[in-house]
């Protein structure tokens, strides 16, 4: 059973293509938002198939300044979610229609 601070997608896949944009563009927000303020165990499909489990963050004063390595500029992708990751150090992204759960507790860090 899930805790009241815990969000489980039966199927993200099928909730996410089937969403109304409005609500595609409130959930990414809502998890943007979320990340800003809180540290977010994230459970999400990679690429590969395979599920991966990150402990992810974009709280100012936790995460490093961004140090632009190329002159090359990408075209923002509002599907792709670029997050810290606590665990490896390193900047890292999801896709929000990959995600399959989302963990937080107020004010602690998730274990």
């Amino acid at each position: 059973m899930l805790e009241d601070n815990q969000m489980e997608l039966e199927d993200p896949k099928t909730w996410y293509s089937q969403a109304k944009p409005a609500d595609q563009a409130e959930f990414r927000q809502w998890l943007k938002s979320l990340l800003q303020t809180e540290t977010v165990k994230l459970t999400f499909e990679k690429a590969d198939g395979s599920d991966r489990i990150m402990r992810a963050t974009l709280k100012s004063g936790v995460v490093p300044l961004y140090e632009r390595k190329t002159e090359r500029v990408r075209t923002p992708n509002p599907e792709l979610c670029s997050v810290f990751d606590l665990d490896k150090r390193e900047w890292r992204s999801f896709r929000f229609d990959k995600v399959k759960r989302i963990e937080f507790i107020l004010g602690e860090e998730p274990q």
